[in-house]
């Protein structure tokens, strides 16, 4: 089959959506996935399609024009519209108002008598008619011939004669009106949709004396006709919906309320039944040319949208920023508002932001109408010179989330009579970088993690404050100078973690992650062997915590014990031969593994981790060469999970010469082949200790000249201890501190480590 047939991955985004600005999500209480990112038309996807469609029906920018014909009963001064509506019946704004059309006059008969000669008069108080006029006249009683078309004279304001008209029989007994008005309306130059999600077209016109209320006229499926016509009259047409033009006391648009969803805001949320947008996105890849007094920007390298019409272009060294009046996408030409009066530049960079105003609003949708977003929907957060990056619903309050505040919105019906306060003074990196837990809510900003319950922040991340320090004494420093766009939090809901995805310095893929079990306050870090750049929660039974990775992947964190395999073939073993970018081991039998890690877990090359790039049944290719070959006294092993942890220091017990020292730990014996590794330091030195011989007894084995302890974990006792040689120091360079670093590759069986108990060292 295709690659994207079936049930297997689904590309749902649009191929022209920007690859380089991530997506924030929202759920509409009917379970529409609306997905925004500040680049793109906002996207909307509810499930089942095949492929995720813009939110809102853009409207007809042209007005159609209006005419009638015939004599019939049509009448007043009409005006019309058209609009588009799409498969789910989502209705565009309004198209702009058509001419105005006088249809003609209508009124009652109040009395109707006839002269000895017969000519007949009509009386309609204040009937605004002239001499000559052709009109209909229906249900009159008593008086033969009276009803039909007829042609008139004035004789004063309240009275007219009918000219064609003798009669010598018969009296007026009540009843009656008079028309003058057309009997067809004829629609021209109605807009053609340009969006293929158009499913129908609307005419819309008003009745007679009410220019306020609108009534389909008109509702076809079809696109492409630009003329149509209508003989319904004002009563059949009252039989419908009305649709006012504005409604409440403040006469806000009804009609065109159902504005397409702001392009240029990349944080989106749903609250309270209302979508909610905010945060300014900016463009800036590649670069521009451009020429003094002329109004064309040509893109380098650039991928420039429509979406831009209406933003900013900010050129390096311009005095000031230019209005975007157009874009050309496919020749990638940016057509300025006004010429550029500034020395150009070659190789120019540039900024697309949206205009200063917008900076610090706020827009929402229509109450469960998450399509519609009307102009006016719109709320500016107080000035805090900071930028908003977020947007957070927890329980009855919907927050702003900037990188060094949070607002908390509160309101009961309508956002604009809401209040804005502020809630803490710790923010987050961007929309992406917390996560909520029991109604706790965790984020990463500049200074490290805190939690915030909705009225107050705590910081939490003192135990590891250094990693997000730039003194360059740790080992992992968070790089502070890398792209924070794809910095994330992945939740696990099971295993009570969030995990907060950062760029490292001397890394530059997302492949750390600094990891948090909110139930028991620990901290740990963990390293991936490919770059993890976004995450998700799903349902598997269980809540699963998902995240997307390079070549199309998909993984479940903290599922299974293997890295990526099923535990099939040959996982583990020594290899008969290798070179820089392949080991073989000519007993095994590989499996298509493509795509996981395999590490080196003894011997030559401890510790390399490498990508497997392809496989036979007996040899593996690596994507990156090993900085050391491995030989045959290589243990690999394949979906390997490395892991290590390090104890702080402690003191030797400062009595007698023959105190004992000695480490003991115990552990939960493996079902399959594993060891772990145990390091020794000294004295606050960077390096550890080396063993002085070859010693293998009891599942423990070092090596002379090698700092490792190994400990094999495949037995039944799950209990090991090294002597620690030396004795208490008389003198001050004698061993004094020592630290335990253990670390190994979890293979099969989970590692359960319960103790490390370090013996001959004080307590506290």
């Amino acid at each position: 089959m295709p690659p994207e047939s079936g049930l297997g991955v689904q590309t749902l985004l649009k191929n022209s959506t920007s690859p380089d600005h991530p997506f924030s999500f929202a759920e509409t209480p009917g379970g529409l996935l609306l997905m925004a990112n500040g680049i793109d038309p906002m996207l909307k996807w509810d499930g089942l399609a095949q492929v995720s469609a813009t939110a809102g029906v853009i409207p007809p920018t042209a007005a159609l024009q209006l005419g009638g014909t015939g004599l019939g009963y049509i009448t007043g001064k009409l005006v019309a519209y058209s609009r588009f509506i799409d498969a789910s019946g989502n209705p565009s704004d309004l198209s702009p108002v058509s001419n105005l059309m006088d249809a003609g006059l209508d009124g009652f008969i109040h009395d109707a008598s006839y002269s000895p000669d017969g000519l007949v008069t009509i009386r309609s108080r204040g009937h605004g008619l002239a001499t000559g006029d052709v009109l209909a006249i229906d249900g009159a009683q008593g008086m033969p011939g009276i009803n039909g078309q007829h042609t008139i004279t004035v004789v004063d304001g309240d009275n007219f004669t009918i000219n064609s008209l003798v009669l010598t029989t018969g009296f007026y007994t009540g009843g009656g009106v008079w028309t003058m008005g057309i009997k067809t309306v004829v629609y021209g130059a109605v807009p053609v949709p340009i969006e293929g999600k158009v499913a129908r077209r609307q005419i819309l016109r008003n009745l007679a004396g009410n220019v306020d209320t609108l009534y389909v006229d008109i509702d076809t499926a079809d696109l492409t006709t630009t003329a149509f016509i209508s003989t319904l009259d004002d009563a059949t047409l009252a039989r419908g919906a009305p649709v006012p033009l504005t409604y409440g006391e403040d006469d806000l648009p009804y009609a065109n309320r159902n504005g397409v969803p702001p392009s240029h805001k990349s944080v989106i949320a749903s609250h309270k039944g209302r979508i909610y947008a905010t945060a300014d996105a900016e463009y800036s890849a590649g670069h521009a040319e451009v020429m003094f007094n002329r109004t064309q920007v040509q893109g380098v390298g650039t991928d420039w949208r429509k979406t831009f019409i209406g933003r900013f272009i900010y050129l390096d060294g311009a005095s000031s920023p230019y209005g975007i009046s157009d874009v050309d996408e496919e020749a990638q030409i940016i057509t300025l508002a006004d010429a550029f009066f500034d020395a150009p530049k070659p190789y120019t960079l540039y900024v697309i932001r949206p205009e200063p105003g917008e900076r610090r609003l706020v827009y929402y949708s229509e109450p469960g109408l998450a399509e519609s977003w009307p102009a006016y929907n719109a709320l500016a957060i107080p000035e805090t010179n900071d930028e908003i990056v977020g947007l957070l619903s927890l329980g009855q309050y919907l927050y702003i989330v900037e990188r060094r505040h949070i607002h908390r919105l509160t309101f009961q019906g309508d956002p604009q009579d809401g209040y804005t306060f502020l809630s803490a003074t710790r923010g987050s990196i961007n929309n992406r970088t917390y996560a909520v837990a029991d109604n706790i809510t965790y984020f990463l900003d500049e200074i490290g993690i805190h939690k915030f319950d909705g009225q107050d922040s705590q910081a939490i991340s003192q135990p590891i404050q250094n990693l997000f320090q730039t003194d360059g004494f740790s080992d992992l420093e968070v790089d502070w100078t890398a792209d924070q766009s794809l910095w994330h939090a992945a939740h696990d809901p099971v295993r009570d973690t969030i995990r907060w995805f950062v760029n490292m310095v001397a890394y530059a893929d997302l492949v750390h992650a600094i990891c948090y079990n909110y139930r028991t306050d620990r901290w740990w870090l963990e390293s991936y062997p490919a770059s993890m750049t976004a995450s998700t929660n799903a349902t598997f039974g269980a809540r699963r915590s998902l995240v997307g990775t390079d070549a199309r992947r998909v993984l479940c964190l903290s599922e299974g014990s293997y890295d990526g395999v099923d535990g099939t073939g040959t996982l583990r073993g020594y290899p008969t031969a290798a070179d820089a970018t392949t080991i073989t081991d000519s007993s095994a039998s590989f499996t298509a593994v493509e795509g996981v890690p395999v590490t080196i877990v003894e011997g030559t090359g401890r510790g390399q981790t490498r990508i497997v790039a392809k496989t036979t049944a007996t040899s593996i290719e690596v994507v990156e060469p090993w900085n050391t070959i491995p030989d045959p006294t290589s243990l690999y092993q394949i979906g390997g999970i490395p892991w290590e942890w390090r104890s702080g220091w402690f003191r030797f017990v400062d009595a007698e010469e023959d105190t004992a020292r000695d480490v003991e730990i115990v552990f939960k014996p493996t079902s399959v082949e594993t060891s772990l590794d145990f390091l020794l330091y000294f004295d606050h030195d960077v390096d550890p200790r080396v063993w002085a011989r070859d010693i293998d007894q009891d599942g423990v084995r070092t090596i002379a000249d090698d700092p490792h302890i190994t400990v094999d974990m495949n037995t039944k006792t799950g209990w090991a201890r090294q002597r620690i040689s030396g004795h208490a120091g008389t003198y001050s360079f004698g061993d004094t501190f020592i630290s335990v670093e253990m670390s190994g590759v979890q293979a099969g069986d989970p590692v359960r480590i319960s103790q490390v108990v370090l013996n001959g060292v004080e307590v506290g």
